[in-house]
């Protein structure tokens, strides 16, 4: 999943989010709903050509 965000191939990175979802226990439920909140905003908001893969959070 991560290596997929990071190539910012957002589909697959969706696809595999929701693979890792599943076989993960409950305990990682956040670290997954963020990544799928990260993913639709930049997909929504592409990130500039430069970008290392880095989320800046733009509020608290």
């Amino acid at each position: 999943m991560l290596e997929a965000y990071r190539r910012r191939n957002w589909p697959e990175a969706r696809e595999s989010l929701a693979r890792c979802r599943n076989d993960a226990p409950d305990l990682l439920k956040t670290f997954f709903d963020l990544y799928e909140e990260r993913i639709n905003d930049n997909e929504a908001d592409p990130p500039p050509d430069d970008w290392d893969g880095v989320y800046v959070a733009l509020t608290k």
